[in-house]
């Protein structure tokens, strides 16, 4: 059975990184149509309409905080699944269970929110303040940072829980970390370049 605590830790920072994530989504872009249907509108007429715009942006950002928090919890499960499995395939004694290793991994994911830097950068992106090219920087640098915090939590906790010898216990869960690094370079030279037109 899954360790409640440590799910509920997991949950609580895919929450937290979900919020950020649709607070970024609701600043740079429903904000800047919801300003496009109110052109023109001022007075007595803005105050009227008022009331009705604050109830469709609320429902906007639930529902989209909503599917951005459905997507990472699906997104950053499997992940951590495919991690605790890995490391516990590998490492497993008589007094583990696989479990266990989940429950590490699970309390190992307060990395992800340094990821909230990277998301925020985007405010600035969209106003001009910083270019696309900045803001590459600025994820790869976070993201080896995270990936290091990460390795740090999680090789930690392993050493704690399984008696395999150190240097092993560091190794395996190394291997996870470099996989992530590889798929986290990959994808910011071929996906984030096409998704420039919509943060910038």
């Amino acid at each position: 059975m899954i360790d409640e605590k440590a799910l509920s830790f997991f949950g609580r920072n895919i929450l937290i990184l979900s919020f950020f994530s649709t607070l970024i989504v609701f600043l740079n872009q429903y904000i800047m149509l919801g300003s496009v249907l109110l052109e023109g509108i001022s007075g007595s007429k803005f105050l009227i309409v008022l009331p009705v715009v604050i109830v469709l942006a609320f429902c906007f950002f639930a529902f989209t905080f909503l599917v951005i928090a459905g997507c990472f919890l699906a997104l950053f499960g499997v992940l951590f699944y495919g991690i605790a499995a890995l490391v516990h395939f590998i490492l497993k004694t008589d007094k583990t269970t696989f479990m266990d290793a989940l429950k590490l991994v699970f309390n190992s994911s307060s990395a992800i929110l340094l990821e909230i830097i990277t998301i925020l950068l985007l405010i600035f992106v969209k106003k001009g303040v910083f270019t696309f090219s900045h803001f590459m920087l600025v994820y790869y640098i976070v993201s080896v940072i995270t990936l290091g915090y990460f390795y740090r939590l999680l090789s930690h906790a392993a050493t704690q829980l399984y008696s395999a010898p150190k240097t092993k216990v560091l190794t395996v869960t190394l291997i996870p970390i470099l996989i992530l690094l590889v798929v986290g370079v990959v994808f910011g030279l071929k996906v984030l370049p096409k998704l420039a037109p919509l943060i910038a």
